[in-house]
């Protein structure tokens, strides 16, 4: 597998002891399929319409509780699997897979086709895929915070650094990049959900207690409040 988006790369051939190695496009890795253009597109396209069906002919025979827990069991893991990795990504890129999660979450509640779903998600306690995703992100970063990190993924993260006692000390120095795919890695817009947080849960250092309040504040928002993670309540 060639990585890049050069036209050479389409030429190259490589050869070990006269046998030329066959290239592929994608490979699945520990569960996540990765693409030479690292689009994360043939990831993202996990077919999760098996899953929904169950689901929906369940619901004839289970209650809320046991299709929460069906939902759990076959849909969630999908979602949540190194979520912070292919879902900072380009919208259109994983849209499907957010209308599949809602319909999903529609089917658990009996409610309609196009019923609002912040009351749903906030009933069932789950989050929804965008806030899934900047979650899981977050705890990489405070991970990163308290330098629990493996020493090659904790060098990606610089902290701000100056000699006074300002607003944002606990903020991390924003990288500077060339292209959109860049701005996907974790150590960029990573540093962009960080920063934004309140000084509560940058100042957190329990993993618990920081997943629990980050928790409350997006279904706080799911609420209709507008102050979400940025104020200090």
């Amino acid at each position: 597998m060639l990585f890049g988006n050069c036209r050479i790369n389409k030429l190259v051939s490589i050869k070990i002891n006269g046998v030329e190695v066959e290239r592929v496009h994608e490979n699945k890795f520990l569960g996540v399929i990765i693409d030479d253009k690292i689009s994360w597109k043939s990831h993202v396209k996990l077919k999760l319409s098996k899953s929904i069906s169950v689901l929906y002919k369940a619901k004839q025979a289970l209650d809320y509780k046991s299709l929460r827990i069906l939902y759990c069991s076959l849909i969630l893991p999908c979602l949540n699997d190194c979520a912070e990795v292919w879902g900072n990504n380009y919208k259109n890129s994983i849209h499907s897979l957010t209308m599949m999660q809602k319909r999903a979450i529609r089917i658990i509640h009996n409610a309609k086709y196009l019923g609002h779903t912040n009351p749903l998600f906030l009933e069932s306690k789950l989050l929804k895929l965008e806030d899934l995703v900047t979650f899981k992100t977050a705890q990489i970063m405070s991970r990163a915070k308290n330098k629990n990190l493996p020493g090659n993924i904790q060098k990606l993260f610089n902290e701000r650094v100056g000699g006074y006692n300002l607003r944002g000390i606990f903020n991390f120095k924003k990288q500077r990049v060339r292209t959109t795919r860049k701005t996907f890695c974790i150590s960029v817009c990573g540093v962009g959900v960080w920063n934004k947080l309140n000084e509560e849960l940058k100042q957190c250092t329990n993993m618990n207690h920081f997943k629990m309040i980050y928790k409350k504040i997006i279904f706080k928002g799911y609420r209709g409040w507008r102050g979400w993670l940025t104020s200090g309540g």
